[in-house]
């Protein structure tokens, strides 16, 4: 999904978002999140790894802390996901 369609599915409320992750996550086993420094408090997010647990997927953190971003800049280590369920 580009940035551009995210945001037009954001501008149509909390549902919307909500059955869109719920149909991704149809027919998956694992969950892979992947942590940066705000991860863990982004709404959808968390929605995500909570649907997630509750089907019994796998999940899986993977820190991102140290890739570089398009400017050559990384950032701070997230805190894990499981912290703030």
């Amino acid at each position: 999904m580009t940035s551009a369609s995210w945001e037009s599915l954001k501008k149509q409320g909390d549902e919307p978002v909500k059955r869109w992750i719920d149909k991704q996550l149809d027919g998956t086993s694992v969950t892979v999140v992947l942590i940066g420094t705000e991860t863990s408090t982004r709404e959808f997010v968390r929605y995500e790894i909570r649907k997630s647990y509750e089907k019994k997927n796998g999940l899986l953190g993977v820190y991102i802390h140290k890739l570089k971003d398009n400017e050559g800049k990384t950032d701070k280590q997230g805190q894990p996901f499981w912290r703030n369920r």
